[in-house]
């Protein structure tokens, strides 16, 4: 019984750890895509504007 425990125990123990560390790590990956995106978005906008002036 300890034998089966410990062949199957062990590996959902890693599986579930692995899983919730990579869940994080793509939680900041997202938070970091967002604001990346928040900035282009900015950058574009400056391009526009400094773009138009330069037209006047």
């Amino acid at each position: 019984m300890i034998q089966i425990i410990s062949n199957v125990g062990f590996p959902v123990v890693v599986a579930l750890y692995l899983l919730v560390r990579v869940d994080k790590t793509i939680e900041k990956s997202t938070e970091a895509l967002t604001e990346l995106t928040k900035t282009i978005i900015e950058l574009q906008e400056l391009i526009k504007s400094v773009s138009i002036k330069e037209k006047e």
